[in-house]
């Protein structure tokens, strides 16, 4: 097929963590394959905003936490992760993954999606500017309005259950934004401002 690679996320399912977690060489071929499909055809310009695609399939990258050997040396691995985002089974080097999807590597591909990834920032400001508050049940029907779109947003909250960021994976086009990235009006805050009538 000509369209191959459009087909890939298309038919992309998550990992199956029933079968995945029980040996490496299932966990390893799930996670090489997730995340080689999500590399290949998604433009994200961070570590988070990879991992905001992954997590739709049961995946994250980790680079350690600061003071870790790993993080210390610029290393990254890939891990299953369950329901509640925590990370489970065995953590697969970026290394010994079919493209090598290491910090180096994707460091060169944040500048180059930077780039690519431009001409598709109107179309997400359209949707969530398509979308009116008034009469709305708030967040939720905002959520839904975005989501019927082919725009998923992954919401960061703190333990206080306050609302502090908000990224955008359009799945339509393939491309990944932090909210501020698209503007002030389209931050976590900016989007709150909206259902209060401050924008």
């Amino acid at each position: 097929k000509a369209d191959g690679r459009k087909s890939i996320t298309e038919t992309l399912k998550a990992a199956d963590l029933t079968r995945a977690v029980y040996g490496k060489s299932e966990t390893k071929r799930t996670i090489s394959n997730i995340v080689g499909a999500i590399t290949r055809s998604y433009k994200f310009t961070s570590i988070h905003e990879l991992n905001a695609v992954l997590k739709q399939y049961n995946v994250i990258a980790d680079r350690g936490r600061e003071g870790t050997l790993i993080h210390s040396k610029n290393g990254l691995r890939y891990s299953l992760i369950d329901k509640n985002g925590n990370p489970i089974g065995i953590p697969i080097k970026a290394s010994s993954i079919y493209g090598k999807p290491t910090m180096s590597t994707l460091s060169n591909q944040f500048e180059l999606n930077e780039t690519l990834r431009s001409p598709y920032k109107d179309r997400v400001r359209n949707v969530i500017d398509s979308y009116d508050p008034k009469g709305s049940k708030g967040l939720d029907d905002f959520v839904k309005h975005i989501a019927s779109n082919e725009i998923y947003p992954v919401i960061r909250q703190n333990n206080e259950g306050r609302i502090y960021g908000m990224t955008f994976i359009d799945n339509q086009t393939k491309c990944v934004f932090n909210g501020s990235a698209l503007g002030k009006q389209y931050s976590a805050q900016g989007i709150l401002n909206r259902f209060e009538g401050k924008s």
